[in-house]
């Protein structure tokens, strides 16, 4: 299942290990096992709920705030339902409809907007390994195949023991169209019972009218079938996830 904190410095600055020579595993491989790990993932979880935090950060001190629950199922994917807002309206409040907007339409993922971290998307080179949340990762240059909105020009991070995705980093493929230019967005990962589901995601770009702005996203409060709140909880501190 494939979802931003404060204004961060690329983790070009974390230290890549080079893959011991002759190893047999290269990034069509890891990306291989990463997409049935997911597909096998996908199809038992069929629904699941949680809340979402959304802060918006402009220049000259302005914020805005937004609370929303998400209910994702299968077959319609995911839909929003707002609970709160508080801070600066007007403009900022057609960027959290847009975000939602963004987000629910590629859940859907039907056709030319298919996100998915695939060969059909995307080139892979594997970097390298890496500690990241505590797990030992794959580190795996993303390399999109066509200017997209929902495609990330950057690295991604896979678990090696899970094969999931624990972190995405970089630009857009391609404009978002409420953004000018291509926003960096960093995206987490965190273990919810068997499952992996988004725990942050921060953007920073340049946007229309009103220059810089930061928007941070944090999940908390999982229902999954099948997982309990306690499970829930321990995986939500563990990840280090904000409420």
């Amino acid at each position: 299942m494939c979802g931003v904190a404060v204004c961060f410095v690329p983790s070009a600055l974390a230290a890549i290990n080079p893959l011991v020579a002759g190893s047999a595993m290269c990034a069509d491989d890891v990306i291989a096992k990463m997409n049935q790990a997911d597909e096998n993932r996908d199809s038992k979880l069929r629904a699941y709920s949680a809340v979402r935090h959304y802060t918006l950060r402009g220049e000259k001190g302005k914020t805005a705030e937004m609370t929303a629950r998400l209910d994702y199922d299968n077959k319609s994917g995911k839909k929003f339902e707002v609970l709160a807002e508080n801070g600066e309206r007007g403009l900022y409040r057609r960027v959290f409809e847009k975000v939602l907007e963004a987000e629910a339409q590629a859940s859907r993922k039907s056709g030319h907007d298919d996100n998915s971290i695939s060969p059909a998307n995307y080139n892979f080179k594997l970097l390298g390994q890496e500690t990241r949340d505590g797990r030992n990762c794959y580190v795996i240059q993303l390399l999109p195949k066509r200017k997209s909105k929902y495609l990330v020009d950057g690295k991604a991070w896979i678990d090696e023991s899970d094969y999931a995705l624990v972190r995405l980093e970089g630009r857009t493929a391609g404009s978002v169209s409420f953004w000018v230019g291509r926003p960096y967005i960093v995206q987490s990962f965190q273990k919810v019972g068997n499952y992996w589901l988004a725990a942050s995601n921060d953007s920073v770009a340049n946007a229309k009218l009103v220059g810089r702005m930061e928007l941070t996203i944090n999940s908390s409060e999982y229902s999954v079938p099948g997982v309990n709140s306690v499970q829930v909880a321990e995986k939500a501190h563990a990840s280090g996830a904000v409420d």
